[in-house]
């Protein structure tokens, strides 16, 4: 047998071989059913609470045709955000090994800076 370059031989052998034989699946053997409200058990009847569907009612006019649809959620233009972490431990932060909390807190907060560009407050320093 001759030498066989290493790209060229198989991680693992026998994979050259199917492992199954492939079966192909028909359309659906049984149509799919809608089913009205379920009977409860009587056993069970005075442990379950039925309750009835509701339309959800939204605060704001709901627009179309290009606009948009829900209303601003959130902060308004003039709200400050305040980071949990002061600037001197944001970028201590920034500098710590992937696997520490301290890191991901930072991560966190970077995200928030770049979501809120302007309107970001670091914590006060307590000490």
């Amino acid at each position: 047998m001759g030498r066989v370059a290493k790209e060229e031989e198989p991680l693992i052998s026998g994979l050259d071989k199917p492992v199954a034989e492939v079966q192909t699946i028909d359309a659906e053997r049984v149509p799919l059913v809608e089913v009205g409200e379920a009977e409860i058990a009587a056993e069970v009847a005075e442990y379950v609470k039925q309750e009835k569907k509701e339309e959800l009612e939204l605060d704001e006019k709901v627009e179309h045709k290009g606009k948009q649809l829900v209303g601003p959620a959130g902060l308004d233009d003039a709200t400050e955000v305040v980071l949990p972490m002061t600037k001197t431990a944001f970028n201590q932060g920034l500098g710590q090994k992937v696997t520490m909390s301290a890191r991901w807190l930072a991560e966190w907060c970077f995200r928030v800076i770049k979501k809120f560009h302007g309107r970001v407050v670091y914590a006060r320093d307590t000490r």
